[in-house]
């Protein structure tokens, strides 16, 4: 594994560990699971937690997402929060372009598949560009949060991968 993966994996790790011991003194209301990104734009990657109710996604200097891909249009993607009472759950809905109507430049393509609006789902893979992409995981705050680092494939330096494990994951976390 390489110096950059390495930074990562920490990085992820201090992080998700940080919000893990902030969870255990703040209340509870926004309800048990973590929603977060994991972001690839070239050679930089990062982790988002999301949290608030819209994301403005794209090479814009104000979006809330900033990607530096030149193939990433302005406004690519927004992402907004929902609430689904019956279940007393939040989702995300990821949409192409903006809320105004504007789609992106390539489209948004989800798991391989063009979309123009889709609710997320745990492992869904977003390709922005060839070289910019994001991860989405759904993660129950109970769980062993180092679970993730089991199932991120931290050899593949091409791509932002799930390794064979992900499904197991999936059920014990969802």
């Amino acid at each position: 594994m390489d110096n950059q993966s390495e930074k990562l994996k920490s990085n992820l790790r201090e992080t998700l560990l940080d919000h893990h011991k902030k969870l255990a003194t703040e209340n509870r209301e926004e309800g048990q699971y973590l929603y977060v990104l994991i972001i690839e734009d070239g050679n930089d990657k990062r982790l988002i937690y999301l949290k608030d109710e819209m994301y403005e996604i794209g090479r814009r200097h104000d979006a809330e997402i900033i990607f530096h891909d030149q193939a990433v249009s302005r406004d690519h993607a927004t992402i907004v929060k929902e609430y689904n009472q019956e279940e007393n759950l939040f989702f995300y809905k990821i949409f192409d372009g903006n809320l105004s109507g504007k789609f992106s430049t390539n489209g948004l393509i989800i798991n391989d598949k063009k979309y123009h609006n889709k609710y997320l789902e745990h492992g869904d893979l977003i390709r922005f560009s060839e070289s910019a992409k994001a991860r989405y995981f759904v993660i129950d705050k109970n769980s062993e949060i180092k679970d993730i680092f089991n199932f991120i494939d931290w050899e593949n330096e091409k791509e932002l991968s799930l390794n064979k494990d992900m499904n197991s994951y999936a059920k014990k976390t969802l």
